[in-house]
């Protein structure tokens, strides 16, 4: 399931990448006030960016708002500012930026390791 979800996420990323439509976006900004009550008490799944501001996550920003408008009735997507949430990003062991985390419906389950590299080729 979760490498379902993975393959559908990069497909939507791929094709949405080549669309230059400006939408709102259903990307839920988290924090240590509401990651508990948004994330982890909920069945819901989410995929969760954990980014600082540079030039890595300026390109991956707009396709991941874009996922989010499609993938919105699948699961949620999130984003955690690193150099405002530290704790949170200590606790996840994030040391990197973007990096990504998923969490399925099971909270009990260690959330999965997605890495982003928007400048690999």
């Amino acid at each position: 399931m979760i490498k379902l979800i993975y393959l559908t996420l990069i497909i939507f990323l791929f094709n949405y990448s080549q669309s230059s439509t400006n939408l709102a976006t259903p990307v839920i900004n988290l924090d240590s006030k509401n990651f508990e009550q948004k994330v982890l008490k909920t069945k819901e799944i989410w995929l969760i960016l954990f980014y600082s501001e540079n030039d890595a996550f300026n390109l991956l920003k707009p396709q991941y708002e874009k996922a989010a408008l499609a993938m919105n009735d699948i699961f949620k997507l999130g984003a955690i500012n690193i150099a405002n949430e530290k704790e949170l990003a200590l606790k996840y062991n994030i040391t990197s930026s973007p990096h990504m985390l998923f969490f399925g419906n099971n909270k009990d389950e260690v959330p999965k390791d997605f890495v982003v590299s928007p400048l690999a080729q």
